[in-house]
């Protein structure tokens, strides 16, 4: 069985880094597919109209980024850049497809309530966020 021990575990410095530079990606993405819709908006109504619209896509774009990048080798561009993986905490290998998209779309959730499930990284031993603790997973230095 694989033992992570508490020197292994990413600082949340690093996961900090790691998540704002993954949301710069997926929002520059979305910028750059929605170019120019975005340029065409020229009043709060048609902004909240497009939004309305499109809302969902980043959503959708969000959990295939995650899900592709962490189920197949544990990083992302941002815990690339920052030498962080996510692992699975009781084998230390990959966390696969499947339990990266529960954690994709366990994170979008803590993401739209606040990011309340990443507070629990200041709390928890291990410096695992709520999507982290239920798909088993751990981000440790890589």
């Amino acid at each position: 069985m694989f033992k992570v021990s508490e020197n292994e575990v990413a600082p949340i410095e690093k996961r900090v880094f790691a998540f704002i530079i993954d949301e710069l990606f997926i929002y520059s993405l979305f910028l750059l597919i929605f170019f120019g819709d975005i340029l065409s908006i020229k009043s709060y109504v048609e902004l909240e109209s497009f939004l309305n619209r499109n809302l969902a896509l980043l959503f959708i774009l969000e959990i295939i980024y995650h899900t592709f990048f962490i189920g197949s080798s544990g990083v992302t561009l941002g815990k690339h850049l920052k030498k962080i993986k996510v692992v699975n905490i009781n084998t230390g290998n990959s966390i696969g497809y499947f339990d990266a998209f529960r954690r994709s779309g366990f994170r979008f959730v803590s993401k739209i309530l606040f990011l309340i499930g990443f507070f629990l990284v200041f709390i928890t031993p291990l410096k695992q966020a709520f999507h982290d603790h239920a798909t088993d997973a751990v981000v440790i230095n890589d």
